[in-house]
């Protein structure tokens, strides 16, 4: 007994010939492409019968436009709704492994691009920066960028002695 096919809603409820029609013209099917994707031997019945229309014949019908009647009649055939099924669904994911932004967010960059939004070039800045912070305690004289270096924080600054600068007005 053959293996039933997935539980997709095509396969319960058919695809009717309007439908199959709208996707072929999509996709740019004709009858000898949808022929020979699905296979010519796929649709079975037997080789001359009065009552059996061939598969050329059948598909003609299907892709006809100008007849509406037949527009909601059911496609019986699994091959031709298995490649309905094939065309409407979302494609596969690309396996091609993407470069990833160097902030670490894991967005997908392209071309020659390293961050893949202003956002991320900030927050790649904001870390790299993290570590130049000088420590509030001890003050810029005692970070590791200025070891050995002496720095004098009241030089050049008048905290009101007897020297007078030659820009204060003398009150008087």
């Amino acid at each position: 007994m053959a293996e039933e096919p997935l539980p997709i809603r095509e396969f319960r409820e058919g695809v009717s010939f309007r439908d199959f029609r709208l996707i072929a013209a999509r996709e740019g099917w004709t009858v000898e492409s949808i022929l020979d994707r699905v296979g010519r031997g796929t649709f079975g019945g037997p080789a001359s019968n009065p009552f059996y229309e061939p598969p050329a014949a059948y598909l003609t019908r299907v892709l006809r436009k100008a007849h509406a009647v037949d527009d909601d009649h059911v496609i019986p055939y699994r091959c031709l709704i298995a490649l309905y099924v094939e065309a409407t669904r979302l494609p596969k994911a690309n396996p091609v492994a993407l470069r990833r932004c160097a902030c670490g967010c894991g967005s997908a960059v392209f071309s020659r691009q390293k961050y893949a939004a202003p956002d991320c070039r900030k927050r790649a800045q904001r870390r790299d920066d993290f570590g130049k912070v000088t420590d509030p305690e001890n003050g810029p004289e005692m970070s590791p960028q200025n070891q050995g270096v002496k720095c004098d924080k009241n030089e050049g600054l008048d905290l009101g002695g007897g020297s007078k600068s030659p820009l204060t007005k003398s009150r008087g």
